[in-house]
């Protein structure tokens, strides 16, 4: 049964089969794309999924994945995409969670509980059926499309159940469909991340080519896929666009002319990079606040990254930010920091809390705004600048410290390519400050000394270590919690 969603990806399949649609993994037409989902959707009915399942998907090729979502939708059932390294202890929670109906996986579970309701993926999923009888199969209700999940940097993630209206008036808003461009979408990030999803979906909808890459394609195998494919359109993480940077290097003209969007999804940018980006890769470079609960909610855009760069934009077309007090939920004037509240029509249907007995942030909503627990700002114009996030705020000695405020300090040292801080538990002051450093030289002696120039007395990192690499998660995030687990109190 068809939600809206699932029949816009349908109708437009189907309006002319014999298009090419998806290239790079695989070389498929609109028809045959249609004919694989229907194979899946063929499967998950005889393995007893239907209307209203809850079906998880644990496979590395994204066409599988792609073939998996509208085979899903074709059913009725609600989707999980899960990155397939997914260890098997939090595949069966997160079964438990959702009350999956099936986990389709791409390796076997041998030890799998005899609770875990599961089937081994093999070569009899890819095999094509009709799919002329899902087409006009269309469920009158607004079934849930997609559980999505929080990156899970400030504990268990949440899950989020949202409906295929939802996601269809969320790209209507922050990525409405357009007619084809001339060169097609790139997809190197895995379909389990959201971001990537909707764009995806974006191109399927709006009649637009698809060009899949393995998952784990380097900064330099991507610049030459952008180059050969001529690319009109990719989304990135933030550390991969500014891998990329480097590896181009500064240049007068764009490096990428034909490249119309370059979205960085995943996480916060320096505003060093997102300039680079802009005039040395792309002037289609963007980016935008966004997150489950809400869906895009600002975007940074054109000449505004050149001059706000410190931003994450306006508020697109239906949506609007207030900055409310932590305390007390009341309004803040303009240039005070405080918690973000969205007001969308878009919000996610059902958020799943993961039951550990304590809060992992402060995630509120209502029937039309969210706040997912980001600390932030509105200028004059109604710029907004992310100062932090609730979660992570360290509270040392009852002076609350951000811990991105005190990375932005770090940064701007000429030796300093990447820094972390995050807090320690501390007898006397609750929570100390540590800071990981990635450096091209330079010490930690020569760090701290220029901690004592640029931070107050109550910001400066009490332990700071000299690091290969900071511990980000598939989708560009930094996981704090690991950060902070690289530091003993004997430190």
């Amino acid at each position: 049964m068809l939600g809206t969603l699932a029949k816009a990806v349908v109708d437009t399949l189907s309006a002319d089969p014999d298009r090419p649609v998806i290239s790079g993994e695989a070389d498929l037409t609109a028809g045959e794309l249609l004919a694989r989902s229907a194979g899946f959707a063929t499967m998950l009915k005889a393995h007893g999924c239907g209307q209203d399942s809850r079906v998880a998907l644990y496979l590395q090729s994204n066409v599988d994945l792609l073939a998996g979502m509208i085979g899903s939708w074709m059913v009725g059932a609600c989707v999980l995409m899960m990155d397939f390294r997914t260890p098997g202890a939090q595949r069966s929670a997160l079964a438990g969670r959702i009350g999956a109906s099936l986990s389709v996986e791409g390796r076997r579970m041998p030890k799998a509980p005899d609770d875990y309701p599961w089937a081994p993926f093999d070569e009899t999923w890819r095999q094509p059926a009709p799919w002329a009888d899902y087409a006009n199969d269309v469920n009158p209700r607004n079934s849930f499309a997609v559980c999505a999940l929080s990156s899970g940097t400030t504990g268990l993630p949440k899950i989020y159940l949202q409906s295929h209206d939802v996601i269809m008036g969320r790209m209507k808003h922050g990525v409405a469909p357009r007619r084809p461009a001339d060169g097609p979408f790139l997809a190197p990030m895995s379909l389990s991340i959201s971001a990537t999803r909707a764009r995806v979906l974006n191109a399927l909808i709006s009649g637009g080519r698809i060009h899949f890459t393995p998952p784990m394609a380097s900064a330099g195998e991507l610049i030459e896929t952008l180059s050969a494919t001529r690319a009109a359109g990719t989304a990135l993480p933030p550390s991969i666009i500014a891998t990329m940077v480097k590896e181009i290097g500064e240049r007068s003209e764009p490096y990428f002319p034909h490249l119309q969007l370059l979205r960085s999804s995943g996480g916060p940018a320096r505003p060093q990079d997102k300039i680079a980006a802009y005039r040395c890769l792309s002037p289609g470079y963007r980016m935008a606040y966004s997150s489950n609960l809400t869906g895009t909610a600002t975007m940074l855009a054109g000449e505004d990254v050149l001059r706000l760069p410190e931003t994450v934009g306006r508020p697109i077309n239906g949506v609007t930010i207030e900055i409310i007090d932590p305390a007390t939920g009341v309004s803040l004037p303009r240039g005070v920091a405080g918690l973000i509240k969205v007001v969308t029509p878009y919000i996610s249907d059902v958020t799943i809390e993961a039951d550990t007995g304590r809060s992992e942030g402060r995630e509120q909503r209502g029937a039309d705004w969210g706040i997912a627990g980001d600390i932030g700002s509105l200028d004059e114009d109604g710029f907004l600048t992310i100062v932090g996030r609730d979660a992570d705020m360290i509270i040392r000695g009852g002076v609350n410290v951000s811990p991105q405020e005190i990375e932005a300090i770090l940064i701007q040292h000429p030796l300093i390519q990447d820094a972390a801080v995050a807090g320690i538990e501390d007898p006397v002051y609750g929570q100390e400050i540590v800071a990981a450093i990635v450096c091209s030289g330079g010490d930690e002696q020569a760090f701290r000394a220029f901690c004592i120039r640029s931070l107050a007395p109550d910001k400066r990192p009490r332990i700071i270590r000299i690091v290969e690499s900071l511990p980000y998660n598939a989708s560009g995030k930094l996981v704090r919690s690991a950060v902070a687990a690289m530091f003993s109190r004997e430190g």
